[in-house]
């Protein structure tokens, strides 16, 4: 079976990506993710940003996805990413 991991470049994620890669039954994982380049062997890796969903319409061909992706707001992102004196 190969099985798609999204958000395999996260905490979550990269604990599922392993977990799966030491089970046995041969099952191959593709770690999907913002950022493929990071990801090791024997995983591959699978570009794919829910904010580009562009990228996620290419067929994975995976028998099952894993989601370990956070959901994504707009308004938590701005929260997280912006200095505390601009928050409202």
């Amino acid at each position: 079976m190969k099985i798609g991991v999204s958000g395999a470049s996260g905490h979550l994620g990269r604990a599922v990506v392993s977990e799966l890669l030491q089970r046995a039954g041969g099952h191959e994982v593709v770690a999907i993710t913002r950022t493929p380049e990071t990801v090791s062997g024997p995983a591959r890796g699978r570009f794919g940003d829910y904010n580009g969903p562009k990228a996620l319409r290419r067929p994975m061909r995976v028998s099952i996805v894993c989601s370990s992706s956070r959901p994504w707001n707009p308004e938590s992102a701005r929260r997280r990413t912006s200095p505390p004196s601009t928050r409202p």
